[in-house]
Formats: structure tokens, C-alpha cells, sequence
């Protein structure tokens, strides 16, 4: 009677050894009369190839260490100053009530950087109006005053990579007017300067209760940050004597806070250096 052949079913790749007799390649097993393939044992690695798999495994975990988020790590490490005159007149009584505003609400801010030299800015003021000093009434175009008190070009660039490092977009950097123009989300204002946006109740009018906080290494260059609360246009702050008595209503020191002038003012900015060319 013919013999048929029959298989042991096997995982693919693995191939079934002999039940009997020794091992051998290409010839013909004396027990079963099948053919077999021998498989070479497994090499052991060479000393010298684990070290370098090491060595190779524990670069790639310190570049990893080094790589991730250095603006995060950044922000987490590099010690931080608060910005007086940061919250609204009334902000405590104005968010008494309020919650949390929204994470995602998008947020318009700029950031006023200050002069350099304001000692030598001052003294020049007074000379350019004093009748007994040489340079009086010698005024200077606004280029060569910027060019002599004005922020330095690497102050905008430093300040705009934070920014961008922040998650914010940059939309405008005016040197003209010494700000720095900036979109993003309450969530990202909140974390970049340390601060909690509350929003009111009708959800238009929001505010802070804490000056903001900023980078060490910008103290004396950012004078201010404009946008973190719109509470300005929520009440009128100042008292007016009127026939009928006292009221609370809109006056001149209203419009320093409603254009956001008081922080420019408190810094003895205001508008004395303006200079017309050099007659």
C-alpha cells in the first residue's frame, strides 16, 4: 500500500525538529525518512555590540531629557516678578461674584516696554525747558530720542520669542508707539503671567485680582500689560460735585483708565519728551 505523507501543522517560521536520530541538514533522517532543515543556534552577541547598544540607549534618553519643551521648562525654572498697577480700580468689588472665565475665550493684550536711561530722559526734559541750560528749547526728532532713551531692537525680538514660546501670536511690534501687539486664550494669558482672568456675570467684562507676573530677566524693560481685564467700562470711578449733591460719574481720571494711561503716567511718561525736529 502507498505511504502518504503526513505533515505536523507548524507556526509559520518554525520548523519541526527530528523525533529521532541526530541532527542533520540536507539529509535524510534514518528514523522517519524525512527531510530536515537545521537552523543555526543563536549567536551570542558580542561584548563590544551590547555596550554599544547601551551607549546608543541612553543618548537617545538624555537628548529626549534635553529636547522636551525648553520653553516650558523655561517658563517653570527662570524666576518670575510681579508688574505693579495691574488690576482695574474696583476689581475686587467688580468680580465679586465673578467665575473663571472661559480657557478659550480669545484675548487681545500688548505689552508697553519702558524707556532706558529715564534719569538722562528726565534731566533732558527739564533742560530742553529750562531758560539757563544750553540745550534749551533745542528739541530732538522722536528718531533720535528713541534712538537715545528708546528700547533696544533685542528687547522687541526677546520679548516676542517669549511670547511665541507662550503659545501666543505676535500681530504687531510698534517701535513708534514702544508696544508689542499679542493674541491668544485665557488659558494661555493665565499660565504666561501667573494670573486667574475672572469673568463677570453677563460674560462681556472681565478682569484680575492679582498684578501680573512676568520673567526676571524683563524687569525694567516691560513697563506694562495691557489687556488682561476690560473693566474700565464697567462704572465710572470718579466723584462729581454737582447742585444736587455727589455722584459717581465719568470724569478726566476716568479716560487715563479707560485708555489704559495710568500705568504710562505712574512711570513719568507723559508726553513732556515729545520733541519736534531740530529748527
Amino acid at each position: 500500500m502507498a505511504s502518504r505523507e503526513i505533515r505536523s501543522p507548524t507556526l509559520p517560521g518554525v520548523i519541526r525538529p527530528p523525533s529521532t536520530g541526530s541532527r542533520e541538514t540536507g539529509a535524510q533522517n534514518s528514523a522517519g525518512g524525512v527531510f530536515i532543515k537545521d537552523t543555526p543556534s543563536s549567536r551570542t552577541p558580542s561584548p563590544t555590540r551590547t555596550s554599544l547598544n547601551i551607549v546608543f540607549f541612553l543618548l537617545v534618553i538624555v537628548y529626549a531629557l534635553c529636547v522636551q519643551s525648553p520653553l516650558a521648562l523655561s517658563a517653570e525654572s527662570e524666576p518670575m516678578v510681579s508688574l505693579p498697577g495691574g488690576v482695574a480700580p474696583h476689581a475686587s468689588e467688580l468680580l465679586a461674584a465673578a467665575t473663571p472665565a472661559h480657557a478659550d475665550m480669545p484675548i487681545r493684550l500688548r505689552i508697553y516696554l519702558d524707556l532706558r536711561n529715564k534719569e538722562a530722559a528726565r534731566k533732558m526734559s527739564d533742560d530742553l525747558h529750562n531758560a539757563s541750560s544750553p540745550i534749551y528749547h533745542k528739541w530732538i526728532n522722536p528718531q533720535k530720542f528713541d534712538e537715545l532713551f528708546g528700547p533696544l531692537p533685542a528687547s522687541y525680538d526677546a520679548i516676542a520669542a517669549w511670547l511665541k514660546s507662550q503659545g501666543f501670536s505676535v500681530n504687531a511690534i510698534r517701535r513708534d508707539r514702544r508696544d508689542v501687539e499679542f493674541t491668544g486664550t485665557v488659558a494661555q494669558a493665565d499660565q504666561a503671567f501667573h494670573v486667574q482672568i475672572m469673568s463677570m456675570r453677563d460674560g462681556k467684562q472681565y478682569g484680575i485680582l492679582s498684578d501680573p507676573m512676568i520673567s526676571a530677566r524683563f524687569q525694567g524693560v516691560i513697563l506694562g500689560v495691557v489687556g488682561l481685564d476690560n473693566l474700565n467700562s464697567a462704572r465710572g470711578a470718579a466723584t462729581v460735585t454737582t447742585p444736587n449733591g455727589n455722584v459717581t460719574a465719568f470724569a478726566p481720571a476716568d479716560f487715563y483708565t479707560f485708555y489704559d494711561e495710568n500705568s504710562l503716567l505712574n512711570a513719568g511718561i507723559n508726553g513732556n519728551i515729545t520733541a519736534s525736529p531740530v529748527k
